[in-house]
């Protein structure tokens, strides 16, 4: 009985110790709609790699998990006191150097010196997330404290063939952001997309689609399909970097 008691005693302290936020592998479980006011000047170091490109973050780790939902997390707020970056990742994995990887998004200045990231977060996916500051060129760290926002919103229909956006006359102009859709493999060439899907109707002339314009912020890929089946018969056309990064069908 005694030994039963003091087991019981542990398990509180212990079960409290694992969601501090204080590593990737003790990620805090975030709060959607309800802010968390923190300061990062005591929280530890923690390598991270994004890309070829290697950081180290001082900051607390989040855990959040995917609804099909686009989800944006946010320091903007006038709580957030310092130059904040923050850097979403699909796990808490490390390379040979042990830096923390398979990262998805980042941002560093996204609002001022503040920071925001959005993307659609996959249905039951885990998403672990970092927000602190990041390592100077003197070695010191941007520190102190930080209002973090976590929010979810139904991203717009056109993100799937099914529901895409209507096109009804030519000439067209659609505008619209990405940054939200899912990633889904493309049968055109084999790459992975977010994007969104537009229809039309064939009028027995050439029809031409392009992101050829000074609106468009990223590298694009157009792909056109004859149906809503993804398969590589139905590929009609692909273009990627007709004019520069952007595309032309």
């Amino acid at each position: 009985l005694a030994a039963l008691v003091g087991l019981l005693c542990v398990l509180p302290l212990f079960a409290a110790a694992e969601n501090t936020g204080r590593s990737c592998l003790q990620a805090y479980n975030a709060t959607v709609g309800t802010p968390d006011i923190i300061n990062t000047v005591d929280m530890p170091e923690t390598p991270i790699r994004i890309g070829q490109a290697r950081y180290t973050i001082k900051g607390k780790w989040y855990h959040i998990k995917g609804t099909h939902d686009v989800i944006d997390i946010n320091t903007c707020g006038l709580g957030t006191l310092f130059d904040t970056f923050i850097a979403v990742f699909l796990n808490c994995e490390t390379d040979t150097a042990g830096y923390i990887f398979n990262d998805i998004t980042h941002d560093d200045d996204g609002c001022g010196r503040r920071s925001r990231v959005s993307f659609h977060g996959d249905k039951d996916t885990d998403y672990f997330v970092v927000v602190g500051g990041k390592k100077q060129a003197d070695g010191t760290f941007p520190t102190g404290q930080a209002e973090v926002h976590f929010t979810k919103t139904t991203p717009p229909e056109s993100f799937e063939c099914a529901h895409a956006t209507e096109i009804a006359t030519l000439p067209a102009v659609a505008e619209g952001s990405t940054v939200a859709s899912e990633n889904v493999p493309s049968s055109c060439h084999g790459m992975n997309l977010s994007g969104m899907w537009y229809h039309l109707k064939g009028t027995g002339k050439v029809i031409t689609a392009h992101t050829c314009n000074g609106a468009t912020d990223y590298d694009t890929v157009i792909d056109v399909f004859t149906g809503c089946n993804n398969t590589a018969e139905e590929c009609l056309a692909s273009n990627d970097d007709a004019c520069g990064v952007r595309s032309v069908v």
